[in-house]
């Protein structure tokens, strides 16, 4: 996952440079080329190069438009990941990948809260989750919230829904959140992922109801992570309600 990420930033450098709208008009290369790089295996053919990597594939596309080139990136549904106009031919530069630009540190901030502090047995609420994360070109973001025992998650009410629902117990306590790290406890592990350019930020709203008295202490944990290089940064928050 991790060496998918790192190459997907870099082909997405490649064609961010300069980016401006014009007219379409294509020219086409012949014959076929094959290159191992540390990213991975790029097989070049034309105004196409395709790239296989742990079963998923990626292409790019290339049209010349005068002297820039209009870039297309799909990922292995034929979906565009990103597209637009490059001073340079990014599959000619796939041929040497060199990556020298000094990257920005990584930026890692979550905060989240409740709708009040103080809850009655069996009253619903809700819960914000607040990502911000930026200091990357192309960035890869991983975030979580533990909803503990005694609550019960009732679903999003606002922004993306999660990727995974991961049921924590006294016999399965732990779950590796990725690029974050070892997450333990007991309750219901939300995770959400996105690969982005520049800063992702994202607030999301869940519903909850409270159906046990006690204290209940919740928390959650965000990494992002530059996709060219690797370095990464990572922050967490939590809150702790009553319930009477």
């Amino acid at each position: 996952m991790k060496r998918i990420r790192s190459l997907i930033g870099a082909l997405l450098v490649l064609v961010m440079l300069g980016s401006v709208v014009m007219p379409v008009m294509a020219k086409e290369t012949k014959g076929t080329e094959k290159y191992k790089t540390k990213l991975g295996d790029i097989v070049i053919s034309g105004n196409t190069a395709e790239l296989t990597i742990n079963n998923e594939k990626y292409r790019i596309l290339v049209r010349q438009v005068g002297s820039d080139y209009l870039v297309r990136i799909q990922n292995s549904n034929g979906e565009d990941i990103w597209s637009g106009i490059s001073k340079q031919n990014p599959i000619e530069q796939l041929k040497g990948v060199k990556i020298s630009d000094i990257p920005i540190p990584p930026d890692a901030n979550i905060n989240i809260y409740p709708d009040k502090y103080t809850y009655r047995k069996d009253e619903s609420g809700k819960v914000t989750i607040d990502v911000d994360n930026g200091g990357v070109s192309i960035g890869y973001t991983s975030y979580f919230i533990l909803i503990p025992e005694g609550v019960s998650y009732n679903g999003v009410l606002d922004g993306p829904e999660p990727i995974g629902k991961i049921n924590l117990t006294e016999d399965n306590s732990c779950y590796i959140v990725p690029e974050y790290g070892i997450v333990c406890g007991r309750g219901e592990l939300l995770l959400w992922q996105a690969v982005h350019l520049s800063g992702y930020k994202k607030q999301i709203v869940l519903s909850v109801k409270y159906k046990n008295k006690g204290r209940f202490q919740f928390e959650a944990g965000t990494a992002v992570v530059d996709a060219i290089i690797g370095w990464g940064d990572a922050s967490s928050d939590s809150f702790t309600v009553s319930v009477i």
